[in-house]
């Protein structure tokens, strides 16, 4: 008499998708399996041998089982169903969302105008996210120009992040850790451009990772900077809806180019007038 009349997981971790194997297994109920990352072929773990065989033994059960399997964006889609073309029938877009009530709408890019240019980063570096490039590409503007930047990386930052940033020879770049939502919001909210930064991924086909970060900076309507590889989720999510500016990660020209650009007073790219409906939480837990 209790029991549930579905079963609704979320990975990550994968075990959330293994646990709901097994309750349907025992309840024989409905089940709606949501992933937000690739499993056996997550490029952050980079399984091997053994353990590759054993998460896909893991993966291709719970495929076959779910009743639906809701993906974040359409690049992960296209994956599993090169995977499992049996499957496909089964695949639904359910992308990250933001909350309504934080987004903002922005009326006009005057009150983007900052005394100096400030780009704010809000996130964790490190693994497959470094702001090296970008930190390379800001170091060779002639110290004038550095002189109107105001760079702001907040989050925790690995061994390797926290040299570059020990290391980079201005006074226009801070690090300042951790902080709470609250403050990182308001960061965001006194920017003239977000940075993103997206994870590293070497094999192209595995590059279809939404970051939630993007949904964070979608919200706060400011103009984005990303920095992504070629034919990303990332890059294709930023401009099918023109939220700003994407520059494969390597392309410090292109970097500095598109910052000089706006120092001397051309249009930001991205002006978000009003929330992205699609990725509203509100909109999608009715889809749901």
């Amino acid at each position: 008499s209790h029991n549930p009349h579905i079963i609704n997981s979320r990975a990550f971790p994968n075990s959330s998708s293994v646990m709901a194997y097994k309750l349907k297994q025992a309840l024989g109920v409905p089940w709606v399996m949501h992933m937000s990352d690739l499993w056996a072929d997550c490029p952050e773990v980079q399984y091997r041998g053994s353990m590759l065989r054993i998460q896909n033994e893991y993966e291709r059960m719970c495929f076959r089982s779910a009743d639906a399997i809701c993906l974040t964006s359409g690049k992960t889609i296209e994956h599993y169903r090169r995977k499992y073309p049996e499957f496909e029938e089964r695949f639904v877009l359910f992308p990250n969302v933001y909350d309504p009530d934080d987004a903002t709408n922005v009326k006009s890019e005057e009150q983007f105008r900052n005394q100096r240019l400030r780009i704010v980063h809000t996130g964790t570096l490190g693994g497959g996210r470094s702001a090296t490039q970008f930190l390379d590409a800001i170091a060779a503007f002639p110290a004038e120009r550095r002189e109107r930047l105001e760079v702001v990386f907040v989050g925790h930052a690995d061994r390797r992040e926290r040299a570059a940033f020990r290391a980079y020879p201005g006074r226009e770049v801070k690090h300042l850790g951790p902080v709470s939502f609250e403050n990182a919001r308001e960061l965001q909210t006194n920017a003239d451009i977000l940075l993103l930064i997206d994870m590293s991924v070497v094999e192209p086909s595995l590059r279809v990772y939404f970051p939630s970060k993007l949904l964070d900076y979608m919200a706060s309507g400011k103009p984005i900077l990303a920095l992504t590889d070629p034919n990303s989720e990332v890059e294709e999510v930023m401009t099918t809806h023109h939220l700003g500016k994407c520059i494969h990660r390597n392309n410090l020209e292109g970097i500095r180019e598109y910052l000089l650009r706006i120092l001397n007073g051309g249009l930001y790219d991205g002006i978000l007038e009003k929330p992205i409906q699609e990725y509203s939480a509100r909109v999608n837990s009715k889809r749901l």
